[in-house]
């Protein structure tokens, strides 16, 4: 059998791959710094202790 009856490397499809973070292609920094911080905020709840809040 010839390899050329084995499927083509076929594309992800659109479902599959990571959604393009176009909002932060005109977000302001102060945006992005605000979003960055929530993000670690929700990735790292606050010490026990309070922390420096």
């Amino acid at each position: 059998m010839p390899e050329s009856t084995a499927q083509p490397q076929a594309q992800p499809s659109p479902r599959t791959e990571p959604t393009p973070i176009t909002a932060d292609a005109t977000a302001t920094p102060g945006e992005l710094l605000a979003r960055a911080q929530a993000d670690y905020a929700n990735a790292h709840p606050a010490d026990p202790d309070g922390g420096d809040q």
